[in-house]
Order: C-alpha cells, then structure tokens, then sequence
C-alpha cells in the first residue's frame, strides 16, 4: 500500500489522501507504479482543526484536534458513537503531546504504526531449558519453533520448543559451547562447536549428522543462516581465526579466503543468504559481501568498534550492530550509509530484528532490554524486575512479524510475550503521541478505529 497526499479537487475537495493498493511483485519494499492495481481516496472534513489547550475532552466524529499543551499530554476520548466510515484525527503541536482515550467496548487497530506498548505482559515460560550460563537463543519464522543453548555441568545442551516456548525437549548434547542457526522454518539447524565439529539437522525430525568437514577454529563465535536453510556461515572468535561457508545446510564447509584472518565476534545474514556481514573483535573494521559470501570489502563509512553482535532484516536493507560500549549503529541501506541512534547502558550482547526492519530488540550485558520501532531514534528500556531480578548477558529473539519477543538471560527463566498492534478493548486501551506525532483514525465498526495515516516526529507512538 502506497499513501500520498491528494490536493483538493474533484476526489477530494477538502484535500486528503491517495490510497494505492497492489502485489509488491518484484519484493523491494516500495509500490512502483507498475504494481499499482486499484486506487482509493480518503478525503479530509472540512471542519476547521479544534485547538486542545489543556485537560481533557471527549471527541467529536469527524474532527480534527491539535494538541497543543506545552506541559501534559492533551487527553481526548474518541466519539462515543461513531457511525462507520466517521474519522479523527489529531496532531500534537505541543511538548506535553497527546493521548487518545477509548470508551467501553473500543478499540484501535494499529497494524502498520510504529508502536511501543506502554508495557509488556511476559510469561515464565515452563519446563525451562537447564543451566546457568547461556550460549544462544533463536525463533523461527513465526515465532512457533525456539532453540537455545545452555550450559549444564560442564556440557552444552541443545533445547527446542515447538510450540512457543511452552513446553521442551533436548534434542542435542555437546560437551563444549557453541554458536546455533536455525531456517526460517525452524527445520534446518546447525550448530559449531568451539572445537571446529559441526552438527546439523535437515529436516524437522530432529535427527543430526556430523559434517565430515572439521573446521579450523579454537572458539565458535558466530553462525548465521538463510531462510532456506541451505546457504550457513560460520566464524572462529580466536585469533587470525577464518569465516566458513557452507551450500548444503552444513554438510561440508570452505574456508573463505577473501575475508581478511581476524578474531571474530558476530556474523549477520539477509533472508536469501545473499548479503553477509562479518564483525571482527578489538576495533576491528566491519566486513561486508553481497554475493553470498564470495567476495568481500569493508563496510562503511562506519567507525571501527569493539562489535558483540548484529542483525539483518530479510532483505538486508535494515542492519544493526551493537558493541561493548554500548553503541548502537545503523543502516537503512544495505550498509551504504551508517548513523548511532543510540547508545545503551551497557555492552551489547544481542540484537534481534524483524523482517521488515521496524522492530529492533537488544540485550546487553548487564541485564538490560531495550526495543526500538518507527525511526529507530529512540529506544526505550524494557522492564522484566517482576520476573527477573539482577540479570546478566540477555538473549533476545524476534519471530519475523516483530510480533513474539523471547528473552533469555544467564541462570534465569526464559521470557516470551507477543506484541499485538492493537490497543486493549475499553477504557484501559489508549494510543499516545509526542510533540510533532499525528494520527487520523476511521471507525470500522464492532467498537474498531483503524489507522489511516499517520507522521511520526519521535518515532515511536506508544499503545497499551
């Protein structure tokens, strides 16, 4: 869907905005005018926009609001009884922003929005992986299928969820620690041992073989995989330690020889394996392919870092690296370009993303969680006291839509919650802005306002 202002005239008279709707065929994450299959419009009121200077007010179908207190959150409650097709819209003008309130029975359907929830609702999940330390946390696709990897006795044990994390199995046993990727699907696995063996799973039936391929390495930093499952890498944190590539799910392996011999701390991947990064540790310069790994160079421009980890979205357009000072770098295109959106209380430990790049989460160190959305300009700290008391070393996990967190944190229990895109039913639901935010909303029926169009100036609007 394409949304584009429509200037007043004969679609609209008072101005609105051009609805375009088609398949994005050729999977660029922009509808070109080629794809465009049906155009609609949606057509502004004519009502003269109400100027909100403080407290609170019930709203009115088909108005427009400005907040504009400098100090508090304007609060205003949408229309008690709109009829369908009704709209809202509000715009926060001043500093205190602005929160839309809902009646019994309402709700706001806010598929599209960059949203923070106002708070999360994580679950202990039962029957929990053993052991203290933790080594590795992954999700599949759809959130369905979950993998970690945690120390137990001196050994390493390999669990998995089929069903969200509520109840597990072990389904591997090494006797060193080692770095884990999964398929989108949660079929393929693979895992390397810090003493170079390889472990890999074609199928969901739970079966391992061992690669013949023996891999030169003293610690198994990272592993990252394709959808498909097919296209695996895999990286040596020792030093003059090698990058390896494998074409069969981990069956054999080469070392790749275009990447220079460094220590290395994490490795990301896009969905179809054709884009891959590479982070060295100690101030190292950040590696870079895209063709699969056959050739390289180094990114940028982007500050040499002390880098931990890193996350592509599925078509590698969003990436996101963390390293031990906290520091948080991005690219939103394809590691052309780079900025700092943030710098976190800690060293980065692990960074998770959703396909689409809209949902960044990260762990650090020392027990912190922290999600971004929208813009990625603000992140904002995820609590967990109720259920986690002095954490150390959080592991996060995202299934693609953004939607299923997973939380994984030395010698404590593993965290799952989902994030829907739709405000609680009732009074207790609302959808808040900042100075700068703008919303319209229409009523759908069944108590359900959706979001037409919207301008995010902090980048994040935050529902409950």
């Amino acid at each position: 869907m394409l949304l584009s202002s429509e200037m007043a005239g004969a679609n609209c008279v008072f101005g609105g905005t051009r609805v375009d709707a088609g398949l994005d065929t050729n999977s660029n994450d922009i509808l070109e005018p080629g794809e465009i299959t049906s155009t609609g419009y949606v057509c502004n009121s004519a009502a003269t926009p109400i100027v909100l200077q403080s407290g609170a007010t019930q709203g009115e179908a088909n108005a427009s609001y400005i907040a504009a207190d400098a100090n508090a959150p304007i609060e205003l409650t949408l229309p008690a009884a709109p009829a369908l097709g009704d709209t809202l819209a509000i715009s926060g003008a001043g500093a205190g922003g602005w929160v839309l309130r809902q009646n019994p029975g309402q709700s706001i359907l806010a598929a599209g929005l960059p949203v923070i929830p106002s708070e999360f609702s994580w679950s202990a999940l039962p029957n929990q992986p053993g052991g203290n330390l933790r080594y590795a946390l992954a999700s599949s696709s759809d959130g369905s299928h979950v993998y970690a990897l945690s120390s137990q006795v001196g050994f390493t044990v390999i669990y998995k969820s089929d069903d969200g994390g509520a109840s597990w199995v072990t389904i591997g046993v090494g006797f060193v620690p080692g770095a884990f990727a999964v398929s989108a699907d949660g079929a393929r696995r693979v895992v390397v041992f810090d003493n170079g063996t390889v472990i890999y799973s074609p199928n969901s039936t739970g079966t391992w073989s061992t690669s013949p391929t023996s891999l030169s390495m003293t610690s198994a930093a990272a592993a990252a995989m394709s959808a498909d499952g097919l296209r695996v890498f895999a990286a040596d944190g020792g030093a003059d330690g090698k990058v390896y590539r494998s074409t069969n799910g981990g069956a054999n392996w080469e070392a790749i020889t275009a990447v220079p011999a460094s220590g290395w701390a994490a490795l990301g991947i896009s969905a179809d394996g054709v884009r891959v990064f590479a982070l060295p540790k100690g101030n190292g310069q950040m590696q870079q392919s895209s063709n699969g790994g056959y050739d390289w160079s180094a990114a940028g421009p982007i500050p040499n870092g002390n880098w931990s980890t890193i996350a592509v979205s599925g078509n590698g357009r969003y990436i996101v690296a963390g390293d031990d000072g906290g520091e948080i770098h991005l690219s939103r295109d394809f590691g052309t370009t780079w900025e700092q959106p943030a710098a976190l209380p800690g060293a980065v430990s692990s960074l998770a993303i959703s396909r689409d790049g809209k949902v960044i989460l990260a762990g650090t160190a020392n027990g912190g969680l922290y999600q971004s959305g929208g813009s990625h300009m603000t992140w904002a700290a995820v609590n967990t006291s109720t259920l986690w008391t002095a954490p150390s070393n959080v592991l996060v996990a995202l299934s693609a839509d953004g939607a299923n967190f997973f939380a994984f944190a030395n010698g404590k229990p593993l965290l799952s919650t989902r994030v829907m895109a739709r405000s609680s039913t009732g009074n207790k639901g609302f959808l808040a802005g900042s100075a700068g935010d703008a919303v319209t909303l229409q009523y759908v029926g069944n108590g359900e306002f959706i979001v037409l169009r919207y301008t995010s100036n902090s980048g994040n609007f935050v529902i409950n």
